[in-house]
């Protein structure tokens, strides 16, 4: 309550000062002379920047355009190592974005495509399952005096949980291998 009140058109608020130097925004923000100066106020008011594989101009967040970002995630995936699909995981396709429970509804979903493709342009991966988490002994320990042990009754419900949900699938996330697909796109 004693803190001193200064208005907003007051000279102390701000000042003009003309004995500073440096890089200045498009919208008046000062960025100093620093090393990083000038990147940082180019970066903070620009929209675009320049691709690092191909010089083309790409939105401002991104390092690569959307074609070189394209042929890096295709060179990725023709990277990945093949496996053959046991039909239970769940199939991702890095084409679509989407995840696929067999390949019947793979090949449904090419039916509705507007472009022709076969299964081998869908870039499909095999998916790993998602288990739930097992609680452990430090779950709790945010709420538990400096001191304090975790009372034996808690410990082992945290061990009856853990036995009831070992095992279940709680979701996919695409693997490290893609599916093997003939080069006519057939499994």
């Amino acid at each position: 309550m004693n803190e001193k009140i200064i208005m907003s058109d007051s000279p102390e608020a701000a000042q003009f000062r003309t004995d500073i130097k440096g890089w200045v925004s498009r919208d008046g923000r000062f960025f100093g002379d620093g090393p990083s100066a000038e990147a940082d106020a180019r970066y903070h008011s620009c929209t675009h920047r320049p691709c690092r594989e191909c010089g083309a101009p790409t939105i401002k967040r991104y390092i690569k355009c959307d074609a070189c970002r394209e042929l890096a995630d295709l060179a990725s995936y023709q990277a990945m190592p093949r496996a053959e699909w046991d039909g239970k995981a769940m199939l991702y396709s890095e084409t679509t974005d989407r995840f696929y429970s067999d390949l019947g509804e793979a090949e449904d979903h090419l039916d509705e495509m507007e472009e022709r493709c076969t299964l081998a342009d869908l870039r499909l991966v095999i998916c790993e399952p998602v288990y739930v988490t097992p609680l452990e002994s430090d779950y709790c320990i945010d709420d538990l005096p400096e001191d304090g042990e975790l009372p034996d009754a808690v410990w082992e419900a945290m061990q009856a949980f853990n036995a009831a949900v070992a095992g279940i699938v709680l979701s996919w996330a695409p693997g490290k291998y893609a599916l093997l697909v003939d080069g006519d796109g057939t499994i």
